[in-house]
């Protein structure tokens, strides 16, 4: 497996030689940034590696409390819980609001390419999972009514769970569309994971509702009645530090933090955290990083329009490129290393097909050169 040898970036050593590195998830290049980096050095020095108890013991610290003051701050919230796993996030949430309690035929429809977490999360709620065609309101609406009329608890309201963007495709959800379905069922919940849009989609980084229109005061705030919009996130993608993230009001926080299971958890490690909330102190310093990863995002989509790919003019800052066969994916993976271009190249992923895809990732630390320069080879190649 190839090993990286340095932070992510628009650079990045892999097993020692240095690509122009469009891959993984590191969007606006925090990664390594010398104030995120110095933050963990000195938070080493300061709490040493772990607080070794839970946080219901003496384990809170100053720096996993800042990250909650700068998430819900960076989130325009009352408040915030930050835990040890961005995968867990959607688990988190669905045992934290009791949707894991009562009757195991509630409703429970997920789409079918979101990610492995995101289906975990809804197997906590019920062993008959069903799902809904990728992105497609109509057929969510069809499963929805389906489901609710088929069962006995009728009057239980559906949840609907959906990644925000897509970490291997590059879509996002058109969640406007998905409560407009639900609208329909008083108390029904929409639960998206955005790991991969938070602090990339929406004109503040708010993610995916935000992108989608939604007021994301409305977000995470507790209110059961109409459709409850729940977003849950991590630190680890373009926050550019570690840990699963959810933000709202005060007394959702409440209520998710306090759920006994998480009571015992131990805290992410101290120095962790410090670089985490140090990185939310750089895109407060420079809020442009968010703006410039999507016209990067955008200038990206336009030239691989150029070479005549089908890509949609959006903000996300991944592309998925499905070829014909394997060894085509194979083929172009390759090629593009020897000429010094490192993408992602995935034999199998959540919403891919048989022969996968190549995936690019731009930052917000690309030189719009540098993406050129990419186009301009893979347009060779194909």
């Amino acid at each position: 497996m190839p090993m990286l040898q340095s932070p992510p970036g628009a650079q990045a050593v892999i097993d020692g030689r240095r690509y122009d590195y469009f891959a993984g998830c590191g969007y606006l290049g925090l990664q390594g940034h010398p104030r995120v980096v110095e933050a963990i050095r000195d938070a080493a020095l300061t709490f040493g590696v772990s607080a070794a108890t839970s946080r219901g013991g003496v384990g809170d610290c100053p720096a996993v409390l800042d990250v909650e003051r700068c998430a819900a701050r960076f989130l325009r919230c009352e408040s915030a819980f930050y835990f040890a796993s961005g995968y867990s996030a959607a688990s988190v949430a669905v045992q934290g609001l009791g949707l894991t309690e009562g009757p195991v035929d509630r409703p429970v429809l997920v789409d079918e390419h979101a990610h492995y977490s995101v289906f975990d999360a809804a197997r906590l709620v019920s062993h008959d999972v069903k799902t809904f065609r990728h992105g497609d309101a109509g057929d969510l609406r069809i499963q929805v009514r389906r489901e609710c009329d088929a069962r006995p608890f009728g009057e239980l309201p559906p949840i609907v769970l959906t990644d925000g963007l897509f970490a291997a495709l590059g879509s996002i959800a058109p969640v406007e569309a998905y409560i407009d379905v639900l609208s329909a069922y008083d108390g029904a919940t929409l639960l998206v994971d955005d790991a991969h849009g938070l602090a990339t989609l929406g004109a503040f980084g708010h993610g995916t509702y935000e992108h989608g229109g939604i007021d994301t005061t409305q977000v995470n705030s507790g209110d059961t009645a109409g459709v409850r919009c729940v977003r849950v996130g991590t630190a680890s993608k373009a926050i550019g530090g570690y840990g699963g993230l959810i933000a709202g009001s005060s007394a959702f926080i409440e209520r998710v933090s306090n759920a006994p299971q998480f009571r015992g958890m131990t805290p992410p490690p101290a120095p962790v955290a410090a670089a985490t909330a140090e990185a939310f102190a750089v895109i407060g310093d420079d809020p442009a990083l968010i703006t410039h990863l999507q016209d990067n995002a955008r200038h990206l989509r336009a030239g691989l329009r150029g070479i005549g790919l089908d890509v949609e003019d959006s903000p996300s800052p991944v592309v998925c490129l499905a070829l014909p066969t394997a060894k085509a994916t194979r083929d172009v993976h390759r090629a593009l290393a020897d000429r010094g271009y490192m993408i992602g190249y995935m034999s199998s992923y959540s919403g891919l097909g048989d022969v996968g895809a190549l995936r690019i990732a731009v930052f917000a630390t690309h030189e719009r050169d540098k993406i050129d320069a990419l186009v301009e080879c893979l347009g060779a190649l194909l």
